[in-house]
């Protein structure tokens, strides 16, 4: 599937034009308060869109269905508050919702949700009450409620930040196998661009600079310059026997 975003303006005034595909990763680069989530929520519908378009496969986006747009994009937030009690594995099972088959049985969809918590590296949470869990926890289990919603495209809205070293490592792994392996769509902000190394060059990323310009490159062709005049400081590329990396330059 394509969603063709077509010269759009947010409500934050970032003019935006790219296209993106079933099983690319996209990565959204961009300082604090920039725009990268209100670009994001525009593009799945749920903000405002001031001018131009988005079409699914050619069709106007806006003028789906909600059962539609859930086949679509599935959503990931930043931040997921669940104040009932209910057990881990209930609550990735409701990402099926809007794709739920009335011929399949509620132990098959348990059956899945179960591996997608042993996919997520979460699966000896399943029988944790939702409101047990640390912030990082909690990240991984509505990743894994929107991996169970099965649609062609995930968004995800900075998840890594309330996770720790290892966690991060299996949530950017899982991605990539997302993509790779089940030839979804990725759409991840984050404020980890070192990312970029550990993905392929014809994935791209999507960044706004402080100035609040929208800017398009495939990471095969991200420089210095680009990361440098993305965040508004010097940065270089390092490289070591574990990979590559990004560290703070010298004044420019």
């Amino acid at each position: 599937m394509n969603i063709a975003v077509e010269n759009i303006l947010t409500l934050n005034n970032v003019r935006a034009d790219f296209t993106m595909h079933s099983g690319r990763i996209y990565v959204i680069l961009g300082s604090n308060g920039c725009g990268k989530t209100t670009l994001l929520k525009t593009v799945i519908g749920l903000l405002p869109l001031r001018d131009g378009h988005v079409l699914a496969d050619g069709r106007d986006f806006f003028k789906l269905s909600r059962r539609e747009v859930s086949r679509i994009f599935a959503f990931v937030p930043q931040f997921f508050n669940v104040s009932l009690p209910l057990p881990v594995l209930e609550v990735v099972s409701m990402g099926a919702v809007n794709s739920v088959n009335p011929f399949v049985s509620v132990k098959s969809q348990y059956t899945d949700a179960l591996n997608i918590l042993d996919e997520c590296g979460i699966g000896h949470l399943a029988d944790r009450m939702i409101t047990q869990l640390s912030g990082g926890e909690l990240a991984m289990v509505n990743l894994a409620r929107a991996v169970m919603q099965n649609s062609e495209f995930i968004m995800l809205d900075e998840v890594d930040a309330s996770l720790d070293l290892k966690r991060k490592r299996d949530y950017y792994n899982f991605i990539k196998k997302m993509a790779v392996e089940k030839g979804k769509g990725v759409a991840v902000i984050t404020h980890s661009p070192d990312f970029l190394f550990s993905i392929r060059g014809d994935d791209e990323v999507l960044a706004v600079s402080q100035d609040g310009r929208f800017h398009h490159e495939k990471v095969r062709n991200v420089t210095e310059e680009f990361l440098s005049g993305i965040y508004g400081v010097p940065l270089k590329f390092i490289s070591s026997d574990s990979g590559k990396g990004l560290t703070l330059g010298e004044n420019i």
